[in-house]
């Protein structure tokens, strides 16, 4: 507002500034942002078990399992009688769940199908079902516990080493014994049939290392309380593990099918006598803080 001369008020008309560009985009970008929070106001809240990429069809397989578990009745076993059936909790598979890690036996073993068929041998794995869920690999380990000890009276037949010995061997003060059922020959066999097998699997053991060092040492020098002699017996105890389990005598027979578990019984399993010879000497390295002591644990293991 002004005066002019005569003292009249003049009233300035007020034009509203024009935005910038750069004010222009910054409107659009609100306007943007007011129409996305309508949108997702508007969005329904699924399920936080449902998949993020849409619903999953089940398959012929998996329908089938459910129909099982949702009427147990509805299904039944050609030739046998009904069985009690077993059902998950309804708290398992939630996420409230602490997280366990189990191997793919153990996970195998909470197949639907897989607990069928083990009720149907013996209903009295219901039980045991449903301990398998509640500990889970924990199961595994309270089995073993159940069952007996081996037995310590299969031994290998010693006798005296009689020959020469390197200074290193002669250190340890030990007297050295060898064992006439392992000759080189027995010893270079399951020494190769560790390493094919059970080595494959859990490589920790280095091939050229015991072959060259350890399997040569005790081949012409016998075996004491060391490390080196330790390691020997516990690798050819699983060497012979290997050969028996791959080729030994079925362990059972059932209606005339062989059982697909092969070599030794329950109370007397292949390479009992070679670990028993190890079991023995574990004392005398059993304070040793190494990588062989690591070796040697894994391998009794």
């Amino acid at each position: 507002m002004s005066l002019d001369n005569n003292g009249e008020l003049l009233q300035l008309k007020y034009r509203e500034p024009q935005p910038t560009k750069k004010d222009k985009t910054l409107v659009e970008i609100l306007d943007r942002l007011k129409s996305l929070e309508g949108k997702l106001d508007r969005i329904p809240i699924r399920d936080s078990h449902a998949s993020i990429s849409g619903p999953t069809q089940q398959s012929p397989s998996s329908q089938h399992s459910s129909a099982v578990d949702a009427d147990p009745n509805s299904y039944s076993y050609p030739n046998t009688n009904r069985l009690p059936s077993y059902q998950p909790s309804p708290g398992r598979g939630t996420r409230s769940q602490p997280y366990r890690h189990a191997s793919a036996a153990h996970k195998m073993l909470t197949w639907p199908a897989i607990q069928q068929l083990l009720i149907q041998a013996v209903p009295a794995n219901v039980g045991d079902m449903r301990s398998l869920e509640q500990e889970g690999s924990a199961f595994i380990v309270r089995m073993h516990q159940g069952q007996g000890p081996m037995p310590m009276d299969e031994c290998l037949e010693e006798t005296a080493f009689l020959g020469m010995q390197t200074p290193a061997t002669r250190a340890t003060g030990g007297p050295r014994v060898t064992f006439p059922d392992l000759t080189r020959d027995v010893m270079q066999r399951l020494a190769n049939a560790y390493f094919d097998s059970f080595n494959m699997l859990y490589p920790f053991m280095d091939r050229q290392n015991f072959m060259a060092d350890i399997l040569a040492m005790v081949q012409t020098e016998g075996f004491d309380g060391e490390t080196e002699s330790v390691l020997a017996l516990l690798v050819f105890a699983l060497g012979e593990l290997a050969i028996e389990g791959a080729t030994g005598i079925p362990v059972e027979t059932y209606k005339g099918r062989p059982s697909g578990v092969r070599g030794g019984s329950q109370h007397k399993p292949p390479g009992l006598s070679l670990f028993n010879e190890a079991r023995k000497r574990l004392g005398f390295v059993l304070t040793k803080c190494d990588l062989e002591n690591v070796q040697i644990f894994s391998l009794a293991a």
